[in-house]
C-alpha cells in the first residue's frame, strides 16, 4: 500500500512541476497571471517580473526545472 501511494505521489509531483516548468518556458505572461497555488510560489509577480528580463529569468528557471525532470525521467527509465 506504501509502495502504491508512494507512485501516486510520485506521477502527482511530476505532472505538476512537467507542467508548471512546461509554461513557464513557452509562456512567462501565462504563468505570471497562474493564481499563486497553482504556481506554487508568491515572490514572482507581475509587477516584478513582467519585464523582459524578468520573462527572461522565468524562462531560464523554466528550462531548469525542465531539464532536471526530464534528466530524472531518463535515469528512471534507462537503466538496465
Amino acid at each position: 500500500m506504501k509502495q502504491i501511494i508512494g507512485i501516486v505521489f510520485l506521477l502527482f509531483t511530476s505532472v505538476a512541476v512537467i507542467s508548471n516548468a512546461s509554461l513557464m518556458l513557452i509562456s512567462p505572461k501565462t504563468w505570471l497571471r497562474l493564481p499563486v497555488w497553482m504556481k506554487l510560489t508568491a515572490n514572482f509577480t507581475e509587477r516584478t517580473h513582467g519585464t523582459q528580463s524578468g520573462q527572461l529569468k522565468i524562462r531560464l528557471l523554466g528550462a531548469f526545472f525542465l531539464s532536471v525532470m526530464l534528466w530524472m525521467l531518463h535515469g528512471c527509465l534507462a537503466r538496465p
